[in-house]
């Protein structure tokens, strides 16, 4: 069972992003308000994905993601963005290259994709 961070801004938008990761046999450690707390969570328990919402507040996930691929201890975890319009995913993708970019319709892949 792989161990995913959803970080979202909106805990009743998250809903559907920590559903889906269950759905897929996964387990799930969420962070809805504070970027720093996510930081910390995910550098204190090993993940295997990180997924950030872009649909609301965009550059605090920008920031949180710079922060964890630039540190040594989590800068190996897979970093996936979400939604967002076409202004914030080109500004983050500036920021976070390394990072994936899609839309939640294709979460469910890369989820299904991660180690039983």
């Amino acid at each position: 069972m792989a161990q995913v961070f959803v970080l979202h801004w909106k805990p009743d938008e998250a809903l559907p992003f920590l559903e889906l990761v269950r759905e897929c046999g996964h387990s799930c450690t969420y962070e809805f308000h504070d970027g720093g707390q996510a930081f910390r969570k995910i550098k204190a328990r090993p993940h295997h994905l990180i997924v950030i919402s872009l649909a609301h507040k965009p550059s605090h996930g920008r920031e949180t993601a710079k922060a964890l691929l630039e540190t040594k201890a989590t800068r190996d975890i897979p970093v996936v963005f979400v939604d967002g319009d076409a202004a914030a995913v080109e500004s983050v993708r500036k920021a976070c290259p390394q990072a994936r970019f899609i839309a939640f319709d294709g979460l469910r892949d890369i989820l299904k994709s991660l180690p039983a």
